[in-house]
């Protein structure tokens, strides 16, 4: 059967098809063999030319062969919500009656078309490339998504490693204090008062804030993400592992290391052992030094 008695005989609502099925139908021309125009000139000769501006002017959707017209945007893409009561001509049956132009207008004013006709112009813009998928558009939006909270944990890390580095405190004694709001569009108002110093962490956040870095608003006016104590936390454990699995790789590709380490006792009064590593960074040039960790002692005699 050819691809035009396929699209006729489609059953109604339309089923689930395979891919390439729906292609296939959706590329039925429009004019499907001369036979339409010889059953048109046993009639009256002027149905010729109105055929032929017919299809001109509705080609885009209506599918003409011998037996009849039927609308291709209806047949593949109607939604099952909005099928009439009464499926007649272009749906259900072909329609035949080709002098009788004004069925083509008022099909094309229902709206159960022109959903239809949207879905066929989705749909062949995606198989042409010119519009993703729906699987490919909710691909792209997790990865913009994911793209945004990098953004948002790379604000975070950045202050965190700036108070390591510097030797802050990341928490103070009043974290749960929260930033006053804006009045009137005045920015001084963003300003945390002395009182509500919420720690060295949270007062660079709202630094960084207001120097512009807008990745940070959500973790200032909201309850915040990937900045709570336990957060802070295990992203300093994870900075830590990260900077010690560099430092051994660079170990492991100098000549030469020694290890050195001395007894400490903290305020606690805990005693501990100071690990440190001597190399020779052949890329660098230069001996480094880099502390390790500490490791707990129970007892100073092995």
């Amino acid at each position: 059967m050819s691809a035009y008695d396929d699209l006729v005989d489609l059953a109604f609502p339309p089923p689930l098809m395979k891919t390439e099925t729906l292609v296939r139908l959706m590329n039925v021309p429009s004019r499907n063999n001369k036979k339409v125009l010889k059953q048109v000139r046993s009639g009256q000769s002027t149905c010729v030319l109105k055929v032929s501006n017919i299809l001109k002017t509705h080609g885009s959707w209506l599918v003409i062969g011998d037996r009849g017209g039927v609308c291709k945007y209806c047949k593949l893409f109607i939604a099952p919500g909005s099928i009439p009561r009464q499926t007649g001509k272009f749906l259900s049956k072909p329609w035949v009656q080709y002098s009788r132009v004004k069925d083509l207008d008022e099909h094309c004013q229902h709206s159960y078309h022109t959903e239809a006709k949207e879905r066929f112009d989705n749909r062949n813009s995606v198989d042409l490339g010119q519009q993703l998928s729906v699987s490919s558009q909710v691909d792209q939006q997790k990865q913009e998504e994911l793209e945004l909270r990098k953004k948002r944990l790379d604000s975070v890390i950045r202050t965190i490693m700036l108070c390591g580095k510097q030797a802050f405190p990341l928490r103070g004694h009043r974290n749960e204090a929260v930033p006053l709001p804006k009045k009137d569009g005045n920015s001084e108002s963003d300003v945390i008062p002395g009182d509500l110093n919420r720690g060295n962490f949270m007062q660079l956040m709202e630094f960084r804030r207001q120097a512009g870095d807008s990745n940070v608003d959500i973790h200032i006016n909201k309850k915040s993400e990937y900045t709570s104590p336990g957060i802070q936390n295990e992203l300093i454990g994870l900075i830590a592992d990260e900077m010690t699995a560099q430092i051994v790789e660079r170990i492991n590709a100098s000549p030469y290391f020694a290890i050195i380490s001395d007894e400490t006792r903290d305020v606690s009064n805990t005693e501990q052992l100071c690990i440190a590593i001597r190399y020779f960074d052949h890329k660098a040039g230069r001996t480094e030094e880099k502390f390790l960790c500490f490791l707990p002692l129970r007892s100073l005699r092995g």
